[in-house]
């Protein structure tokens, strides 16, 4: 479907909220820009609206006269899209607006404080890192919650013990035997701990059953928190192993260390480089940034189509961790 611009900023009711792909065009019908979406509609009115704090957005609306888009059954399908429409051509306003520059990592230091950092690259040597994930709040809510669920460390500073052991928040891991806190970091931080996510699950239950809904919902939050890190974490054991083709609907789609190397229908065949990465150990639950939203749409289909085989990667994964 086609819509004009000046249409649409009357009514972006006109777009639904669904999966698809959409494209902008100037007046002589050329490609400025198109993008997948797991909602058109909020897509496409932040890019026609995102003006006022991103000038590059700005230019692209000014430029915009007609948008079309094309409603999908899913993610991984408007990502195919994606991918061919790439095949042929990159529009510029493609290259100028980039998406990955709130992406972090949890970087992590099993000896010093602040145990925790929230960074940028995976530069530093004496860290080992997680992610990229999508937002620094995320990460600082996960590592609050743990916190108060679980008295595991948050530290914000390097002087310790801090607030959060003089107020009983945290054990003091800061002056602990770093043995203990190793095993903390291990079992809770790089891996899922099904104990912590059990009691909360316990305790949201018992709170419904006693019809006290105030802290059944704040439980409900911190779960919701931590089992979206253990969704990542799952992610990130299993999307570098992704080396594998498999059919979707009409296509042959062959993956590489977790992104898509070939697109087969029939004779045309669709390749795409994959960059071969040497992570290092520290890096072993991290990848690129540019590569986080392929990877992770491709992580999210496989895990709906093939949980077993993706369990036993997982599997392999943690096992390869701690050996």
């Amino acid at each position: 479907m086609v819509i004009k611009k000046d249409i649409l900023l009357k009514n972006f009711d006109l777009i639904p909220d669904e999966k698809g792909v959409f494209t902008f065009f100037d007046a002589k019908n050329n490609k400025l820009y198109f993008s997948k979406s797991s909602n058109l509609r909020h897509s496409i009115k932040a890019l026609m609206l995102g003006g006022e704090t991103n000038k590059d957005i700005l230019q692209l609306a000014s430029l915009t006269e007609n948008i079309s888009f094309v409603v999908t059954e899913n993610l991984f399908e408007a990502l195919l899209i994606e991918k061919k429409m790439f095949s042929l051509g990159k529009p510029d306003f493609n290259n100028i607006i980039q998406n990955t520059k709130s992406y972090v990592y949890l970087a992590i230091d099993f000896y010093n404080v602040p145990f925790f950092k929230v960074v940028s690259s995976t530069i530093e040597t004496n860290y080992y890192y997680i992610g990229p994930f999508h937002s620094n709040f995320f990460i600082r809510d996960f590592l609050e919650t743990m916190m108060n669920v679980a008295n595991f460390p948050a530290c914000e500073t390097q002087e310790y013990p801090c607030e959060h052991y003089k107020n009983n928040i945290c054990k003091g891991y800061c002056i602990l035997d770093k043995i203990e806190l190793n095993k903390v970091l291990i079992s809770s931080y790089f891996k899922e701990n099904s104990e912590i996510t059990k009691n909360l699950r316990k305790k949201y239950l018992n709170y419904q059953s006693e019809l006290n809904f105030e802290k059944a919902q704040s439980i409900y939050k911190n779960l919701e928190i931590i089992e979206k890190y253990y969704r990542y974490i799952y992610f990130f054991h299993c999307t570098k192993h992704l080396t594998f083709p498999f059919d979707y609907n009409n296509s042959k789609i062959s993956l590489k260390n977790g992104l898509i190397e070939e697109i087969g229908q029939g004779e045309k065949i669709f390749s795409f480089a994959v960059t071969e990465i040497e992570y290092k150990d520290r890096e072993f639950l991290a990848i690129e940034r540019h590569n986080l939203n392929e990877a992770w749409i491709i992580f999210q289909y496989l895990r709906e189509i093939k949980p077993l085989q993706m369990n036993r990667i997982y599997n392999n994964s943690i096992t390869k961790m701690f050996k």
